[in-house]
């Protein structure tokens, strides 16, 4: 009756493992459940390895920390345009090209495009009606189509608020704080805008 048993039991053998301390290339057959090494010089070998990545791990998360509060305005505003033109491009997600007449199902790269550039105007540099969605082409031609944005953005937004943006405003001054705030608004509100908006 308990040679099934027996044969079973003789079966059921453990299966060789792979030593997984560097320059071994061993197998062996566990005598415990986690065991990765075949003894103990290549388990002490495995663990000095394991250490160092792990503090490899430590330093590689702490430099980010740093870099992350050591970032210079320049990089700050750049993620906050980045963050920002992404919104852009979703709130102008039914609208053709700003500057002529691409219309917006048409394929291709879009960008979100400012009428009055960042060099001349510095200070509407992130303000909403001041940036549009436009095709690859006009944007990086944008001297060429600056009359038909004008036309199509008095359309869109009234001829007022147009003369507003070529208006004459106070500088203003981003602080660092001022501008990873302003990057996690747009990235909460791009978030929460496309999950509130109706599946097609």
């Amino acid at each position: 009756m308990n040679r099934p048993l027996l044969k079973l039991a003789q079966v059921r053998r453990p299966r060789l493992k792979k030593c997984r301390a560097p320059d071994c290339t061993n197998e062996f057959e566990p005598k415990r459940i986690g065991q990765k090494t075949c003894s103990v010089k290549c388990a002490i070998a495995f663990m000095r390895v394991e250490q160092a990545e792990k503090n490899l791990r430590v330093i590689r998360a702490e430099r980010q920390v740093w870099r992350a509060k050591n970032k210079t305005l320049g990089t700050l505003a750049q993620e906050t345009q980045r963050e920002l033109n992404k919104w852009i491009r979703w709130r102008d997600r039914n609208d053709g090209c700003i500057s002529c007449d691409k219309p917006a199902n048409a394929p291709g790269q879009w960008h979100a495009s400012h009428y009055r550039s960042t060099a001349a105007a510095p200070e509407l540099r992130f303000d909403e009606e001041n940036i549009h969605k436009s095709c690859a082409k006009c944007n990086d031609h944008l001297s060429g189509n600056l009359v038909e944005y004008r036309i199509r953005l008095i359309e869109k937004i009234g001829l007022a608020r147009v003369e507003s943006l070529e208006g004459p405003h106070e500088p203003k001054r981003y602080r660092a704080e001022d501008l990873v705030q302003l990057r996690k608004e747009y990235v909460a509100r791009l978030r929460e805008e496309k999950n509130e908006a109706p599946s097609d």
